[in-house]
């Protein structure tokens, strides 16, 4: 290489990528020991990859000492969660560090068999979730008393059924009414679930994880009621379908319902009324053995017997997924003929994208006039919204597509034609995706319809799409559309790609 032409590098020079490509060969003590305190940039891509900070007990009592001492002071108010793989480890670190204060720390993870809910350091540190994974268990140790007040959630795991009897029924208590328990455990045997769930536990429990490894004779009936249960999974390695029913917890909150296993039926009746005993379930998962066949008549069958729910069919997980509710909890909003209300959303303020879709091909619903307003009072920010145009025309009667401004719609025929009364309706969209209803390319005439989308009705658009389009009466689409545009000092970008799709950025 030419000398004038040489270049050194540094450190420095690197991306953010790479960095945090080299942070995760790294354990975190090392990481720490290694970059801690080199500079400020260095140390600004510590905090943002350092919020989960994992203690193991190989780690020795000088290196922790060392954690707490030199490192804690610069990092704490970036870590989220601790994790001890031996509760005394946590013990030391916690009081050595009673001086320092966790602002963000919201989750406490401790694994061993003596751990000791009355110490101190909870209510000092004050986690919104605790998390107990009981290797063993020892009898002699005395009761568990949680007495903090910042808990939330306590999660428990259980190696084994006895494990848990032993723990649950003598030696935890929890003296807050407001802490919901997840709970997940492992029975060797049948036996061992029902001998639990025969007696009172001193819990609210919210979610239970549920592992069976071998049925033997036992006495069947339902467990418990749990009010508060709203997620259930039961695996186990084969039963008949008709005791399932014993093992499923009674709850008139239930939400999810997971199986997994193999079991003697898939036959989406069956199902359906062993279901229908959850009449808030929102969404229900089952999970076959791979040696199991699923035929195309038996997923045909499911989404006949559930026509107003999601039916989804994964062939490699071998699973079927039922989704009742259609709403994600993430930033979008699905409607169909099915909701009837929107009472049970509590997060309007984190939807920003609706889409509205008939459950039946082709077919189109009358939005209420209810729903309208509900969503035009609640649903504030929703921005973009993905439908097709008849299903548009519904919202004419209301406000609402007032607040759009990312539209995305569907034709099922007179391809890009929208109304003069939806484009009064729709004064801030900025940005237009139209597509078919149908597959094959779409036949459309650049000087009638796509310049009237952009000089007549959406004037004030940002970016518009057409998919599928095969322009019919020019041949240089692009320079054609560039000359519309001559006068203006800002040109657009156009891009046309023939029979598969037209874009124009301003």
């Amino acid at each position: 290489m030419n000398k004038q032409t040489a270049k050194m590098f540094s450190l420095e020079d690197l991306p953010n990528e790479l960095f945090f490509m080299i942070f995760s060969y790294l354990t975190k003590y090392d990481l720490l020991e290694s970059c801690l305190q080199l500079n400020s940039r260095i140390n600004c891509l510590l905090f943002k990859y350092i919020h989960h900070v994992n203690f193991s007990s190989v780690l020795s009592k000088q290196q922790i000492d060392k954690y707490a001492q030199n490192f804690l002071p610069f990092i704490q108010n970036s870590i989220y969660s601790f994790t001890f793989d031996d509760y005394h480890i946590g013990r030391t670190f916690f009081e050595q560090t009673r001086s320092i204060r966790l602002e963000n720390l919201s989750q406490i993870k401790l694994i061993g068999r003596g751990i000791d809910l009355q110490d101190d350091f909870l209510e000092q540190f004050r986690p919104e979730t605790l998390n107990l994974v009981i290797t063993s268990f020892n009898q002699t140790c005395k009761p568990c008393k949680l007495l903090s007040t910042s808990i939330k959630r306590l999660h428990i795991e259980f190696e084994t059924g006895e494990d848990a009897k032993h723990y649950l029924v003598n030696h935890l208590e929890i003296f807050s009414t407001s802490v919901l328990v997840h709970m997940r455990i492992i029975f060797s045997k049948l036996s061992e679930y029902f001998q639990l769930f025969q007696v009172h536990l001193p819990i609210h429990l919210e979610k239970l994880y549920v592992s069976i490894f071998s049925i033997d004779k036992s006495d069947y009936h339902r467990p418990l009621i749990f009010p508060y249960l709203l997620d259930y999974q039961l695996e186990i390695c084969q039963i008949p379908f008709y005791l399932i029913q014993f093992l499923l917890p009674s709850s008139t909150n239930l939400q999810r319902l997971a199986f997994i296993g193999q079991t003697t039926t898939i036959n989406a009746k069956s199902w359906k009324s062993l279901l229908s005993n959850y009449s808030t379930l929102e969404r229900f998962d089952l999970h076959l053995s791979q040696n199991y066949d699923v035929h195309y008549s038996d997923i045909q069958e499911w989404k006949y017997e559930f026509p107003k729910y999601s039916v989804d069919y994964n062939p490699l997980k071998n699973s079927f997924r039922i989704n009742s509710s259609k709403f994600d909890r993430l930033d979008r909003l699905y409607l169909n003929e099915s909701i009837e209300n929107f009472h049970h959303i509590d997060y309007s303020n984190e939807i920003s994208h609706l889409i509205i879709r008939s459950q039946y091909w082709c077919s189109y619903f009358d939005l209420s006039l209810n729903l309208q307003n509900e969503l035009y009072q609640r649903f504030k920010f929703i921005k973009r919204l993905s439908t097709t145009i008849r299903q548009l025309e519904y919202f004419l009667r209301t406000n609402f597509l007032t607040q759009i401004q990312q539209l995305d719609l569907e034709f099922p025929e007179k391809y890009c034609f929208i109304s003069n009364q939806v484009v009064e309706k729709l004064p801030n969209v900025k940005s237009i995706y139209l597509s078919s209803m149908y597959e094959g390319t779409q036949d459309l005439s650049l000087h009638t319809i796509v310049k009237e989308l952009l000089f007549e009705k959406f004037s004030q658009i940002n970016y518009l799409y057409i998919d599928a389009v095969r322009i019919i009466d020019e041949e240089h689409v692009q320079e054609s559309i560039s000359s519309w545009y001559s006068s203006r000092i800002k040109q657009p970008y156009v891009k046309y790609l023939l029979e598969k799709s037209l874009s124009i950025w301003f």
